[in-house]
């Protein structure tokens, strides 16, 4: 799917999950994704709406493909949401892998 498809569904998820009052978009900056961690550039690049994208989790990924060390090679999309009964925003983030 594409990432501006995978951004809608994942806040409707957070929309119909009926957990937050508000849940905005914030960014969708490219990272490079490896095994339980994530690589960002001090100076980020925001990512292209139209690639093409899956979602995964960082713990799913194997060793194989964390030893290619290929910047970018994903990306994080944020979300700010706020609890039902809460005032400060919270910060959701999900990863996508570039197909």
């Amino acid at each position: 799917m594409k990432l501006s498809e995978f951004i809608k569904q994942k806040e409707a998820e957070l929309i119909n999950s009926e957990k937050y009052r508000t849940v905005t978009f914030a960014s969708a900056e490219e990272v490079g994704l490896f095994k339980n961690c994530v690589a960002m550039d001090f100076f980020s690049r925001p990512a292209d709406l139209n690639r093409e994208v899956k979602e995964i989790n960082l713990s799913d990924l194997t060793e194989e493909s964390s030893v290619t060390k290929t910047n970018n090679n994903g990306v994080s999309v944020v979300f700010g949401a706020i609890p039902k009964t809460k005032r400060k925003p919270i910060r959701k983030e999900f990863y996508a892998l570039y197909v």
